[in-house]
């Protein structure tokens, strides 16, 4: 009796060992994997914007493996997160998403890895630059809560690609969506009236623009609206101040106050710089004080000084003929004075 109950100790004994044995076992082995995995991994910068190409703080990243969440990110004030590290060998879905904004999911595949198709154990980086709409009562994007919007794929040679096909279907799915919530009538009255003030703010007519976005705002009153209707406010408002500072250069040009339109230009230029007549004023502000010290030195017989300003004159303003006598002479001058040494 004795016997068995030592025996039977023995034998527990020898199970818990075992036992202890086999966990110490699949710890290594786990710790070996996670030093693998460290090395062999994606690491993806995101970055996140709003339709008005503005970074979006506080944008939370989830990523998934199966239904289980793997990490957890949240961008920064610049909009970006800067290391977004996943190991390779599984699949991963990531589902970005900030209160007001509609979700998107990516996935991204990357089971086909094997340490043999792997030349280095350099991280494979990618990048992500995605953008965030706010969420609208006209629009139906339930689906997007579940349907990733684009699928990338590590193949067996390492190569990351994404579903082209995929991807064009659902910005299709998105689009026929933004206003699924509309009746057909609001629908078409919404888009006579937005469409063709999007296409007077292409041509800069701002004033159109900003009555036909306001009656759209009165069928549809959501955020793409809205950003639109400001949009043209403020280009307004650049114009408004555009025509001032150009004002004022022209009354100092004329006043032959040149320092100070040229301040007045110049502001103007950096307003709208695509607008040429400041950058011409600008140019004839130089031409006119080139001349005025060109005659400078003319009036005061210093003629080889006159001479090369108003060949420098000449060349801001090849078109010019005012002082074509006054050069003439300067280089008369200058030969006798040649001839005469």
């Amino acid at each position: 009796m004795v016997f068995n109950i030592f025996a039977s100790l023995n034998q527990r004994k020898e199970q818990i060992v075992l036992k202890m044995k086999s966990i110490l076992t699949t710890l290594l082995l786990f710790l070996s994997w996670l030093s693998f995995a460290q090395d062999e991994i994606v690491v993806i910068k995101v970055s996140l914007n709003d339709e008005s190409g503005k970074p979006l703080a506080g944008v939370i990243l989830n990523s998934y493996i199966e239904d289980s969440l793997f990490s957890s990110h949240i961008t920064k004030a610049n909009g970006v997160v800067d290391s977004l590290k996943l190991p390779l060998g599984a699949n991963y879905r990531i589902i970005i998403g900030k209160q007001g904004y509609v979700s998107k999911i990516a996935s991204l595949d990357t089971r086909f890895y094997s340490v043999s198709n792997l030349q280095t154990t350099t991280p494979i980086h990618m990048r992500m630059d995605i953008t965030l709409f706010e969420e609208c009562y006209a629009g139906n994007y339930e689906f997007m809560k579940t349907e990733p919007l684009i699928n990338f794929k590590l193949d067996s040679t390492m190569f990351l690609q994404y579903d082209r096909k995929h991807l064009i279907m659902m910005k299709k799915k998105v689009e026929d969506a933004k206003y699924a919530n509309l009746s057909a009538e609001d629908k078409e009255a919404f888009s006579a009236v937005y469409d063709e003030g999007i296409e007077q703010m292409e041509l800069e007519n701002f004033d159109a623009s900003l009555d036909l976005l306001l009656k759209a705002k009165e069928i549809v009153d959501c955020p793409f609206v809205v950003d639109k209707i400001q949009a043209c406010e403020i280009a307004l408002n650049l114009q408004e101040e555009y025509q001032r500072y150009l004002a004022d250069g022209d009354r100092l040009f004329a006043e032959n106050k040149f320092d100070a339109a040229t301040t007045a230009y110049q502001k103007a230029c950096i307003i709208l710089p695509n607008e040429q007549y400041p950058k011409e004023q600008l140019a004839e502000i130089e031409y006119q004080i080139v001349l005025q010290k060109a005659n400078e030195y003319f009036n005061n017989k210093d003629y080889e000084k006159a001479l090369e300003l108003y060949n420098r004159a000449l060349i801001l303003k090849p078109s010019a003929t005012t002082f074509n006598d006054n050069r003439a002479t300067c280089q008369k001058e200058i030969t006798l004075k040649q001839v005469e040494k």
